[in-house]
Formats: structure tokens, sequence, C-alpha cells
């Protein structure tokens, strides 16, 4: 199995994973401004 296969493949299997860490991050970031700015 070649490398770029693999990488694909890995990619494949964190990408539900890494959305739901942005989704975390957005978040986070949501809060820390609206308490920041109150």
């Amino acid at each position: 199995m070649n490398c770029k296969k693999i990488v694909k493949e890995v990619d494949k299997q964190i990408a539900p994973k890494l959305a739901e860490i942005e989704d975390q991050i957005v978040y986070n970031q949501a809060k820390a401004i609206t308490s920041i700015s109150r």
C-alpha cells in the first residue's frame, strides 16, 4: 500500500472526529467572546 493511499484512508477515518472538534472550537470561541464582551 502506498503512502498516498494510506493518508486518504486515515483522512476518511478521522474526518467525522475532526468535524466534531471543529464544532467544539467554534462553540468555545463563541462562549469566550460572549463572556469577554459582557
